[in-house]
């Protein structure tokens, strides 16, 4: 995840860059590569974990940076979306889509501040409304795709499968032919767009005026990795949609396209639509038990202190009387669901240097083994640790050695899985192999010697 340090105090009061990404590490972001110094200053790439969707926002790294320094956030500003919703033809599917159909939009160009912002990214402008949909997808990490309206049947717009033999024009350029391992947003005409990684071509949108829809999902994320894979498409919103996004974030990011819309644009009238299942967003309070903390990590942390650390970081959170803390998670942190989430929250708040090391007690010896091959297997770990390499030497003969093996003597077998088919009359003969073989790989110190293994 890219962070232009500029665009990231937009939203919270934050110190000098080199205090930013030591504490950044701190709380789990790994930096990844050196400070870029782009015209509008310094720009930090940090490592985000698979289960951390919200961080990859300006505004998640924005919170992760409130809760570390102890600053407040700046939340950005959410238009008013219209009440009264209507229903597509599929309220049945699987993925929970919503399409913001607006009318009589005029927005020329955006503000000099967001095209700097975007360009700190490295996000090309393409044109005034893709920039906003590329703006709020970077802010808030919710991909969105601007239609225009006479190329969307919203009655019949939904996400569903592709189906063998539909091709698709995309919006690079390339034609892509389609199949029931794609994720695809169409309607009753055809495939509009591959749903959570790239819109089609025929449906772009030409201008900065007229009638635009503008759609959002919250999709199935292996299918979203799957079709941006097929295609081999690695995109900015593919990036995002393949994470577990929560279902909340799909409003609230066409409530702050609206929001910039209105501010830099014009518009007449607002609709929104709906398809497949409304989400259940309710979430249970977790509890926690205040002595686990302790006995998990060794840090002797007051309850209170534990609760500031959770409301820091956004969470509902209350001492109980009866010594457990009750969080409710937030609704942008799908990956946090057990007490053993809101403890690693504390602890890693707090400063992992805090948890104390101990050394771990001897273990007293144990009685023998009661089987010859746990003892076997005892001996074998201890000449490993002792700098010894365990060479098992087949059963047949590796080679004629000394010409053992071409006197009557030797057994052999009829039906040998491999090589000679003479069964070695003694462990010499292998060793004998095997000692010359290391001898040419080897340094020159190199020994094989049997080692007799112990029974009863």
């Amino acid at each position: 995840m890219k962070v232009p340090v500029s665009w990231l105090v937009k939203y919270v009061d934050a110190p000098p860059t080199e205090e930013i990404l030591r504490r950044l590490t701190e709380i789990g972001h790994m930096v990844e590569g050196p400070v870029e110094l782009t015209d509008r200053g310094p720009m930090v790439s940090l490592e985000i974990r698979q289960n951390r969707p919200d961080c990859l926002s300006i505004l998640g790294i924005a919170r992760e940076v409130s809760a570390a320094f102890g600053s407040g956030v700046r939340e950005p500003r959410l238009a008013e979306l219209p009440g009264g919703e209507r229903r597509t033809e599929h309220p049945r599917g699987e993925d929970h889509v919503c399409f913001l159909h607006i009318r009589g939009v005029r927005s020329e160009v955006l503000p000099e501040g967001m095209l700097g912002d975007l360009e700190s990214y490295g996000q090309r402008s393409v044109g005034p409304l893709v920039d906003l949909a590329n703006y709020v997808m970077i802010e808030l990490g919710q991909p969105l795709h601007v239609y225009a309206a006479e190329g969307v049947e919203l009655p019949s717009a939904r996400s569903r499968s592709g189906r063998t033999g539909e091709m698709l024009r995309l919006l690079d350029g390339r034609t892509v032919e389609l199949s029931e391992d794609d994720l695809v947003i169409a309607d009753a005409r055809g495939p509009l767009a591959l749903a959570g990684v790239m819109g089609g071509g025929a449906s772009a949108v030409a201008s900065g005026g007229g009638d635009i829809v503008v759609e959002a999902g919250t999709f199935r994320p292996h299918l979203v990795r799957r079709t941006a894979r097929r295609h081999g498409l690695a995109t900015e919103a593919s990036l995002r949609s393949s994470k577990l996004l929560p279902a909340e974030l799909v409003e609230v990011a066409l409530a702050r396209f609206l929001a910039l819309l209105t501010e830099c644009g014009h518009v007449e009238e607002i609709e929104l639509w709906r398809s497949g299942p409304m989400p259940d967003t309710t979430r249970e309070a977790i509890t926690l038990a205040c002595g686990d903390i302790r006995r998990i990590s060794g840090v002797p942390l007051p309850p209170v202190r534990s609760v500031e650390i959770l409301s820091s970081l956004g969470f509902a959170a209350t001492a109980r009387d009866d010594g457990t803390i009750a969080a409710t998670p937030l609704w942008w942190r799908t990956d946090v669901a057990h007490p053993a989430d809101l403890i690693e929250e504390i602890l890693r708040i707090e400063g992992y240097s805090q948890i104390r090391p101990d050394v771990l007690p001897a273990l007293a010896r144990t009685a023998p083994a009661a089987t010859v091959w746990d003892q076997e297997e005892a001996v074998r770990e201890m000449l490993c640790a002792w700098g010894y390499d365990e060479a098992i030497l087949d059963s047949f003969l590796m080679d004629r050695v000394g010409g053992v093996g071409e006197g009557p003597e030797a057994l052999r077998v009829e039906n040998p899985p491999a090589g000679n088919g003479v069964l070695r009359p003694s462990l010499l003969p292998n060793m004998l192999s095997g000692a010359r073989f290391l001898h040419q790989c080897l340094p020159n110190d190199s020994r094989v010697r049997p080692v007799p293994v112990p029974v009863g």
